[in-house]
């Protein structure tokens, strides 16, 4: 039996948007495609990032954006042997009703 994958919110990750919000309210999602994170880059700024670079260009694997108009903080991680990403958004929690609006206008970059 295959032994299921887990995709958690790294320690250091939490440590990091600790130093900027002292306690962050932390959301979960599902499981995004590609397309959703690009989008978010388009507007966002990456803190850091683990990439692959490969013979297809460079693929991100992970990492940790800062919206640029909040203090708000989207961890992502790529799925194993696939193309979608899973999200922590580490926020003040009075933004988390506008996380969930954000959230929800991504609906049809889902994967479930």
């Amino acid at each position: 039996m295959k032994e299921k994958e887990e995709y958690l919110l790294p320690e250091n990750v939490l440590k990091y948007v600790e130093g900027a919000i002292k306690h962050p309210s932390i959301i979960e999602t599902d499981f995004y495609l590609a397309d959703a994170l690009t989008k978010i880059l388009e507007k966002n700024n990456v803190v850091w990032s683990v990439k692959y670079f490969g013979n297809a260009g460079v693929e991100l694997k992970e990492g940790l954006i800062k919206f640029t108009q909040s203090l708000t903080f989207l961890y992502f991680k790529k799925r194993k042997d696939e193309g979608s990403y899973k999200f922590y958004v580490l926020c003040e929690e009075t933004s988390t009703d506008s996380v969930i609006f954000f959230l929800n206008s991504y609906k049809k970059f889902k994967t479930i």
